[in-house]
């Protein structure tokens, strides 16, 4: 896993978390997405900063994933949720979720590989409609099954 922040507070924070919870295999650096050049692949990349560089910066979080590898994104608004799943798909990356308090957005993405990918021409952009949507149907079948 990889947790990337500008801010030294977050770095000092990130480190005793994982210290506090006895987990491994998380580098944390403090930098921008060009430090990650040459690193990886990471199973997990967390990026919480705002909707403009995740978008500038989304080739380079791609380019340390492998197949099947996580990327969380947060620090954005709902109605940004189009905009970075537009981009996140152009770089291969498939939208399984998000989620949503107080207008602010959480997105999970997956790496898949080339054959495993839809091209975005086969496959229609979503609104923000439809996402809620698929979201609550998600909601609801998993209680139906509980």
């Amino acid at each position: 896993m990889c947790i990337e922040t500008v801010d030294e507070w977050c770095v000092r924070n990130s480190i005793e978390n994982i210290e506090l919870n006895h987990v491994d295999d998380i580098a944390v650096s403090e930098g921008d997405a060009s430090s990650l050049a040459g690193k990886g692949p990471f199973d997990v990349i967390i990026a919480n900063i705002n909707r403009n560089i995740l978008l500038n910066d989304m080739k380079q979080y791609v380019a340390c994933m492998h197949t099947n590898s996580e990327l969380y994104m947060s620090g954005f608004y709902v109605d940004d949720i189009a905009a970075i799943r537009e981009e996140a798909e152009k770089n291969g990356l498939a939208f399984i979720h998000y989620k949503e308090k107080n207008r602010w957005a959480e997105v999970k993405f997956i790496y898949k590989d080339k054959s495993q990918q839809i091209s975005l021409k086969e496959k229609a952009p979503l609104s923000l409609r439809d996402i809620r949507k698929q979201a609550k149907i998600a909601v609801d079948m998993r209680y139906k099954q509980a």
